[in-house]
């Protein structure tokens, strides 16, 4: 059985930031546990099953907006938030975990009325044509029209209250 947990990065525990970083290295991400707890708008959840993290979700919200490279999102009304990393253990991809940390994200930046719309990059550490299907049948799509997908992928994005409702629990 799936669960969720937020955490406060800024007081989390030396075993959730060792969780942290072997969620995001065995999904092939870079993982700096530096990066946690160093801004106060971080929002970070695990997923769980049972007892074992099988999956972290970490984002923020965008006070001073997108910049210019984030195509249309430029012009949206701040805040908005940007979901940073997404990573899922191998052994259990393609079971709903990645879709349910994305909707809990997302219904948290809702729900604190903080944002319409959400952004990320696509990590490419690794093959991301995989990443980009998954991205793209969770409700996101590319921020600029008509990109061609060569070596360097646009910034992704997506309304908010789609990706809450969208990737619903079934």
């Amino acid at each position: 059985m799936l669960r969720i947990q937020w955490t406060d990065p800024r007081g989390g525990s030396a075993a959730w930031h060792d969780d942290y970083v072997r969620i995001l290295s065995a999904a092939g991400m870079s993982a700096y546990p530096d990066d946690l707890g160093s801004d106060s708008d971080e929002s970070t959840v695990f997923a769980y099953d049972g007892d074992d993290p099988v999956g972290i979700a970490q984002g923020r919200v965008v006070r001073n907006g997108f910049e210019a490279c984030f195509g249309h999102f430029e012009f949206l009304p701040r805040p908005q938030a940007m979901l940073d990393k997404l990573a899922v253990l191998p052994g259990v991809q393609g079971h709903g975990v990645g879709r349910l940390l994305i909707r809990e994200f997302a219904a948290r930046m809702l729900l604190n009325e903080c944002a319409t719309h959400v952004a990320l990059w696509v990590d490419q550490a690794t093959p991301w044509e995989g990443r980009v299907k998954f991205f793209e049948s969770c409700g996101f799509s590319s921020l600029h029209e008509g990109s061609d997908r060569g070596e360097e992928l646009p910034p992704f994005g997506a309304e908010i209250a789609s990706l809450v409702e969208s990737n619903a629990r079934s």
